[in-house]
């Protein structure tokens, strides 16, 4: 009898098993599917097939959500907003990409974070809102920062360049594209480049400049038909043409736009004819021919309500859709509910050979977290208990390094004093041999000396003890002067020292001491993590703070360390063989230093290839 009971529960173990690894089988599956359905949405999209390319991604979207898989819905998401938003259904759109935005970062995924800041930003400027939209490319370009992903960062760069040149903010958005042109450089990215080129265009439209604008647009055009870029052709020969009609080049801008009318047509473009139709229009009224100028805006307008049309047809695609998907989620739910009655009965068939095992998991999982929640009350005691300590044992430390470096400082300077009126004897009655051990004494006491004023500087910076005094002065002349007291150890190394300035004065009111000891402490540090290559300088400014970039292509600093050097007394190399000598309170005392001035300092590093610093400062109120 107990024997059948064995046999019994161990069936049903086998079927509960069998059950759990056939769910797990089938959520796989899904996953797969759910990515396989995103990526056919988008092809769909590609190819303008907007409503299969809506209900493709209503079937992934409800896939993702049954599995909690959060990107694949952000993709999902996106590709719902992409289609609304070819449709004209711009703020349906928005909403859309915002949840595939909020998804994204709830995930912490920097890519999908990446895809629905731009598509949000491109939202913003067909609806014609340039400020919401570049609050979001400057999101946009911080993201690209976060992946190192140096196309990502030159699709921000082209976007915050056209944003500004619409704001008429010319000199950043020379600034972007100039930093767009250099990436451009180095990824050699045909289809790329030809949005670089449209970017430069602009700029020169809005300075009617527009033989180089047409120049820079034939660039593209011809990169554009060696690649066979169809679809940028056709943008090319518009832009051409807009660029020929504001210029009152009314012949060259007809033809054109005849041309792109002609390429249009071909591809199946219609928005983009009806866009060109108008601007022959606009043309043949600038030439006076008003008859040529009313069949162009009938064509446009009719081509227009084919479009509406259409869209409307459309949209009510889409609508059916939402509806028979709703049904689905009832259906979904409905099954999910007879499945739980399923098993209720199920179960209720099972109590009579799982109760006593169930009873015996539930004793002893009481047991053990009866035992568990005392265990961890008696840590949390132990551990603030401890915290408190070490707390306690930092403000001890902290005294003992202040009060103990005061009183090194008076000795320290007494030997070197010392050192100095000994080696300027002129009588030479001392021999070389002592002399060298003199120079050795000064050596140790100056750079004992160093590690001393590093103590009592972070010591400042802990008690908030740092006193500020602004000024007006040069950041450019600073920072010459800067290399020019950094290049002889540069000289000695063999490593290149550069300054990219404009040559323009860059006036700021800030602490100027501060900022240069900031500065020998970070170009210093490159200098001496350097040992071939280079170490270069580059200031960008900005409305109303200045970032200053020192790069170089040292040995890099491990990822597990980069918070950690910031802690004070810490190198890359902490063993006791260690090629650099220091006390590994530069970069500490440099990030304290930035922040007291109301600035900040970050860092960004790869092992074996190099570390950025970047200093950011507001530039202050300048008088007069």
């Amino acid at each position: 009898m107990h024997f059948s009971k064995i046999v019994v529960a161990f069936i049903i173990f086998l079927v509960i098993l069998s059950s759990l690894s056939a769910a797990a089988a089938n959520d796989k599956q899904n996953v797969l599917a759910a990515n396989q359905l995103n990526i056919e949405a988008y092809q769909m999209l590609k190819q303008g097939n907007y409503v299969a390319a809506y209900g493709i991604s209503k079937k992934a979207a409800l896939i993702s959500k049954q599995e909690n898989n959060l990107p694949e819905i952000a993709r999902a998401y996106s590709n719902l907003a992409a289609s609304n938003s070819y449709l004209g259904e711009n703020e349906k759109a928005l909403l859309l990409y915002d949840k595939s935005l909020k998804i994204s970062q709830s995930s912490n995924d920097l890519l999908g974070i990446g895809r629905a800041l731009n598509n949000v930003a491109d939202i913003y400027s067909q609806l014609n809102q340039p400020q919401e939209e570049l609050k979001y490319r400057i999101l946009r370009l911080e993201n690209s920062l976060l992946t190192r992903n140096r196309k990502d960062q030159l699709i921000a760069y082209i976007g915050l360049t056209n944003v500004y040149t619409a704001l008429g903010h010319t000199e950043k958005a020379n600034t972007y594209y100039v930093l767009a042109d250099s990436i451009q450089k180095k990824e050699l990215d045909p289809f790329l480049e030809i949005y670089v080129l449209f970017s430069k265009s602009k700029l020169h439209e809005k300075a009617k400049d527009y033989s180089s604008a047409i120049k820079l647009i034939n660039r593209a055009l011809n990169i554009a038909k060696s690649n066979h870029f169809s679809g940028l052709v056709v943008s090319s020969y518009t832009n051409l043409a807009e660029s020929y009609f504001y210029a009152k080049n009314y012949r060259a801008a007809s033809k054109q736009a005849l041309q792109s009318l002609s390429e249009a047509k071909l591809l199946g473009m219609k928005q983009r004819q009806s866009q060109i139709h108008q601007l022959l229009s606009k043309i043949y009224v600038e030439k006076g021919n008003f008859e040529k100028a009313l069949v162009h805006n009938q064509k446009a307008s009719l081509l227009n309500e084919s479009l509406s049309g259409e869209k409307v047809r459309q949209l009510g695609e889409i609508t059916r859709i939402d509806r028979q998907t709703k049904e689905t989620e009832d259906k979904l739910i409905q099954a999910q509910k007879d499945q739980e009655i399923l098993s209720l009965q199920l179960e209720w068939h099972r109590q009579n050979q799982l109760f006593w095992l169930s009873l015996l998991v539930v004793f002893s999982l009481s047991i053990f977290f009866i035992y568990y929640r005392i265990s961890s009350n008696k840590e949390i005691v132990r551990q603030k208990k401890l915290n408190k300590q070490l707390e306690e044992l930092d403000i001890v430390k902290d005294r003992v390094l202040t009060n103990t470096s005061h009183e090194l400082r008076t000795p320290l300077n007494g030997i070197i004093g010392l050192s100095d009126i000994i080696l300027q004897d002129d009588d030479n009655r001392i021999p070389d041999s002592v002399v060298n051990s003199i120079k050795l004494i000064k050596s140790s006491g100056e750079q004992l000396s160093l590690v001393v004023n590093d103590i009592l500087e972070m010591s400042k910076l802990k008690s908030n003890k740092i006193t500020v005094v602004h000024s007006p002065f040069d950041l450019a002349k600073l920072l010459r002067d800067v290399i020019s007291i950094c290049e002889p150890s540069a000289i000695k190394k063999q490593v290149n020292l550069e300054f990219q300035e404009s040559g323009k004065e860059i006036m700021v009111r800030q602490d100027r001491g501060r900022i240069q000891q900031i500065m020998l402490n970070l170009v210093g540090n490159a200098i001496k993590f350097t040992d071939s290559g280079s170490v270069s300088t580059q200031i960008e400014l900005l409305a109303d703070e200045v970032s200053i970039f020192i790069s170089d292509s040292g040995i890099g600093i491990p990822s597990e360390k980069i918070e950690r050097i910031f802690e004070g007394f810490e190198q890359v190399d902490s063993s006791d063989s260690r090629a650099q000598s220091g006390s590994g309170l530069g970069l500490a005392i440099s990030r304290g230093l930035a922040e007291a001035l109301g600035g900040s300092l970050t860092l960004h590093s790869t092992l074996g290839q190099g570390t950025q610093v970047i200093v950011t400062l507001p530039i202050g109120v300048i008088d007069g």
